[in-house]
């Protein structure tokens, strides 16, 4: 029997009862999934603001290499919003979904779902490229609502005929008697598939540019859509060097379409989109993590005017850039500790030479140079003695979020189980000497909203 693929990470595990499954709250794993030649599956039940991964990316390889697979998207159990990607039928229909499912009844979806009755065929056949047209295994379908493309068949002269139109319901009913006849693969037309995998890309080129008045659900995939991009140009980064000017401007303009979506109130409440925030942002690496934390700090301790948002984004995006010139693992704090000759070096002066690196360079704002060069500061003096430094008592506010945001990402870092809404119990207390009364309070006004 083939696997539904459900991936979201905000759903409960799924009973014991359902049919089987796989469920992840990584958009990697589930690509793996898809991407495995060999594995059947009936469907995909997709969140359409996944962090790790592109959702547009997943749907286009999902269309690519199944196209016979239906994707729905999951939603909220109250949403009404008619914006919404799964409730707008013009959007459902040039992304080829079918009907949205609700979080809270996936469960109860997979039990109804259709079932093939196929169970004497363990792996799936491969795809065949036929010119115009696209061969797809016939057991791509057994758990197929209605159809996204008009199917065909080909004939022994190798001419393609019309089996069955698209939206056509429940077409396993008719597949099955052709499986069973020995049939291996129906055909689409490249062309229509094409025509949707246009659309997705389409769709996904305009994402970023959703103004902040854009809807609660699209907030949360304009988010997703800036936070992989960001993961995507970041990770290019392997030295020093390569943060240019170029590399500068594309940071910026992610970071404006990540300010637009934060700014949209929701039917999420505040606090509770944090916590989920920082708990997503936690499978990216730690320049994205610390960002992440102090992007949203920033909204209570009002850091959302576009100039001073971007100013903290950027400062929080680079504070550790020079620390690619360390060859050395410092993922936790014993590793710092252990630390010996060059290695030491460059990790003590990395706060002066990402400074620098980003004033010389590329002409970085006055402030945000401030925050970069002085985010270790603590007001009890913990923090290490890093060198070039001058010695002084109070710092930008700026650098004390910087500070604050890597050592929450650094405390969840260590503690991946932590539901987020406890940082307020068990991180907060352990810092509340390091850090003024102002930023702490920005903090807890992040996770605990009045809407909560």
């Amino acid at each position: 029997m083939p696997h539904w693929i459900v991936l979201s990470d905000t759903t409960a595990p799924l009973a014991p009862s359902t049919p089987s499954h796989l469920q992840t709250a990584s958009g990697r794993q589930a690509l793996a999934w898809i991407e495995n030649p060999q594995l059947r599956i009936g469907g995909l039940l997709l969140s359409p603001d996944i962090w790790d991964e592109d959702f547009c990316h997943v749907l286009t390889r999902c269309r690519t290499l199944r196209p016979g697979t239906p994707v729905h998207l999951l939603i909220d159990e109250d949403e009404t919003d008619p914006k919404h990607p799964a409730l707008d039928a013009g959007i459902r229909m040039q992304l080829g979904l079918s009907e949205p499912v609700s979080a809270d009844h996936i469960d109860r979806f997979l039990e109804t779902a259709p079932k093939g009755a196929d169970t004497t065929t363990p792996f799936r056949a491969g795809i065949l490229q036929e010119g115009p047209f696209v061969g797809v295994p016939i057991s791509d379908f057994e758990d197929c609502r209605d159809l996204l493309f008009d199917l065909h068949l080909k004939m022994p002269g190798g001419k393609f005929i019309r089996l069955l139109n698209a939206r056509e319901e429940h077409p396993w009913e008719q597949l099955r008697r052709y499986r069973d006849r020995g049939l291996t693969h129906v055909h689409v037309s490249r062309e229509a598939l094409e025509r949707n995998l246009l659309g997705i890309r389409f769709f996904r080129d305009a994402i970023a540019s959703r103004g902040n008045t854009s809807s609660g659900a699209w907030s949360e995939i304009q988010a997703a859509h800036s936070m992989t991009e960001l993961s995507r140009l970041m990770s290019q980064l392997s030295r020093i060097s390569d943060l240019d000017s170029e590399f500068w401007g594309q940071s910026r303009e992610l970071l404006v379409s990540f300010r637009a979506a934060l700014a949209v109130d929701g039917p999420i409440p505040r606090g509770e989109q944090a916590r989920r925030w920082i708990r997503r942002s936690m499978s990216f690496e730690h320049s994205l993590s610390t960002f992440t934390v102090a992007a949203l700090m920033g909204r209570p301790l009002q850091f959302m005017r576009e100039d001073l948002f971007l100013q903290l984004g950027m400062a929080a995006l680079y504070h550790d850039v020079a620390l690619l010139d360390l060859d050395a693992d410092i993922s936790d704090e014993g590793a710092v500790a252990r630390l010996t000759g060059r290695a030491r070096n460059v990790y003590l002066e990395h706060p002066l030479r990402s400074a620098n690196h980003l004033a010389t360079t590329l002409n970085a704002d006055p402030v945000v140079l401030q925050a970069v060069l002085f985010h270790h500061w603590r007001r009890d003096g913990s923090g290490p003695e890093f060198r070039g430094l001058p010695m002084i008592d109070a710092v930008p506010r700026m650098a004390e979020i910087i500070g604050l945001a890597e050592e929450c990402a650094n405390f969840m870092g260590r503690h991946p189980a932590l539901d987020p809404r406890r940082l307020t119990t068990e991180f907060i207390p352990r810092v509340e000497q390091k850090f003024s009364v102002e930023v702490l309070d920005g903090l807890r006004a992040s996770l605990i909203h009045v809407q909560a």
